[in-house]
């Protein structure tokens, strides 16, 4: 008679050993665990987040409702002058020298250094800062000579962006939305007139670059629409208030 489970003879598979030995536990691959799970990687995400928290918190208690007002009329003084074909850039120009001496005055950690993405530190955090009014699009950087500026990775700091118009980016919606946006009205939140903050881990898991004749870094008008929404969802904003005063800019008061 031969066992039906090793097909040898002399015994029954009752009494088969095959039969009765114990399952034996499966190997853990202990390195392909730790890179699945990525533990150093979660770790280093949480310090940064905490890190963009804590800018948040400091820039906030700097700028209070007062400062805000006074900071968002200036902008508009300088955008109000600087109309007609062309004078746009140069008034973006002039808003962003503005915004860093300003920020400067009033933020002891606050120092421009412009190295890579990165435009200024605030505790020594380093900031991609954007000025954007309204509807936008922005770039990481205007650069298309080279390969590099297509290989190279981004999003290697967190963004502020200033935004100094309160408006309502779509009436209807985009096209190319996906059902749980349409339903939920996803475009269809005014985005306010305030500081955004949006950490730089959301960008790069979210967030797509294209490119156009100017930029192999752009970032589309959803794309930075889902930004914004980032940073109200981590309440990362500091509203300008809705009335300001207003202010005449003239390019002599500029020289000292």
């Amino acid at each position: 008679m031969k066992c039906s489970i090793c097909k040898q003879g002399g015994h029954t598979k009752r009494s088969c050993k095959k039969m009765n030995m114990p399952v034996s536990t499966p190997k853990i691959d202990a390195e392909t665990d730790v890179k699945v799970i990525s533990p150093v990687k979660v770790e280093i995400s949480l310090d940064e987040l905490n890190n963009l928290q804590m800018v948040f918190n400091e820039t906030k208690e700097k700028l209070t409702s007062d400062v805000m007002e006074d900071m968002l009329s200036k902008m508009n003084a300088i955008s109000e002058k600087c109309k007609g074909d062309g004078a746009g850039l140069t008034g973006g120009v002039l808003i962003d020298m503005f915004v860093m001496a300003y920020l400067s005055l009033l933020l002891p950690s606050f120092k421009e250094e412009k190295k890579g993405e990165s435009d200024c530190k605030i505790l020594e955090t380093p900031l991609s800062f954007k000025k954007i009014s309204g509807k936008s699009t922005i770039a990481l950087d205007w650069s298309k000579n080279s390969e590099n500026s297509v290989k190279r990775e981004r999003f290697n700091t967190d963004i502020m962006i200033v935004n100094i118009t309160t408006e309502q980016w779509w009436k209807k919606k985009p096209s190319n939305c996906t059902q749980e946006e349409n339903d939920s009205k996803f475009y269809l939140t005014p985005i306010k007139a305030g500081i955004y903050f949006i950490p730089k881990i959301y960008c790069k898991a979210n967030i797509s670059l294209s490119s156009n004749n100017k930029t192999n870094s752009l970032i589309d008008e959803k794309s930075l629409y889902r930004m914004l929404k980032e940073s109200i969802k981590n309440n990362m904003v500091i509203e300008f208030p809705l009335e300001v005063l207003k202010h005449d800019f003239n390019i002599l008061n500029a020289f000292i």
